[in-house]
């Protein structure tokens, strides 16, 4: 990704595209950061307190138990746009290109957070009671870590009752590809003061299938 955003210079040897990308990271990190862990714990809290129907998944194991998930996912992406909406054009506290202006940082932030929880719940995967679910004697585990970090360790890692790591996984991927979508379509109309048919057929069909996943959540 840091090479993607170095990209805009041409014709330069690959040590300056590094040097460029890491300029560009450091100069957009301070805005990134917490744009996007705001956005992060603005999910997270919706996702709990927000209504929604209270689905049972499947059966689990010999128990039999069925965990419960709160459905509130489309609720979750229309009050996200319109809070990116208010934020940006009714209240100005940021511009609607926030991502585009900054996406070295953002691209940063989002690789580093990622790479980070991954770790973390394979950690916490082993430590878990859930880890012998997999069937993976220990002896494995240590000698096969791609393995298990594919397959993952915990079969529902959960922070509580009412919040599923693996369920509110999708969401901030998905409701943010919108946010950069509609970045990139301000910008485009800020810089050449419209949006191209390609833009608009692009926004409306990634759109579609956003809407489209939450509302069959």
């Amino acid at each position: 990704p840091l090479l993607i955003v170095a990209r805009e210079r041409e014709h330069c040897p690959q040590m300056e595209y590094l040097s460029y990308a890491a300029q560009r990271v450091a100069a957009t990190l301070p805005v990134a950061l917490p744009a996007y862990a705001t956005f992060w714990l603005f999910l997270a809290f919706g996702s709990v307190y927000l209504p929604g129907k209270v689905h049972q998944g499947v059966q689990l194991g010999s128990s039999k138990k069925r965990l419960n998930y709160k459905c509130n996912g489309f609720l979750l992406l229309v009050t996200s746009v319109v809070a990116f909406f208010v934020g940006s054009v009714g209240l100005g506290l940021f511009p609607v290109t926030i991502v585009y202006d900054n996406i070295a940082g953002f691209l940063f932030t989002v690789q580093v957070w990622t790479l980070l929880h991954t770790a973390h719940l394979y950690l916490r995967g082993r430590d878990s009671k859930e880890a012998a679910d997999l069937g993976i004697p220990d002896r494995e585990k240590d000698l096969d870590i791609f393995r298990t970090l594919w397959f993952g360790v915990e079969v529902n890692p959960r922070l509580s009752e009412k919040f599923d790591w693996k369920f509110f996984a999708y969401r901030p991927a998905m409701i943010f590809w919108l946010i950069v979508n509609f970045s990139i379509a301000g910008a485009q109309y800020r810089d050449a003061g419209h949006l191209t048919w390609n833009m608009m057929v692009y926004q409306f069909t990634t759109g579609w299938y956003v809407v489209d996943y939450f509302w069959h959540e």
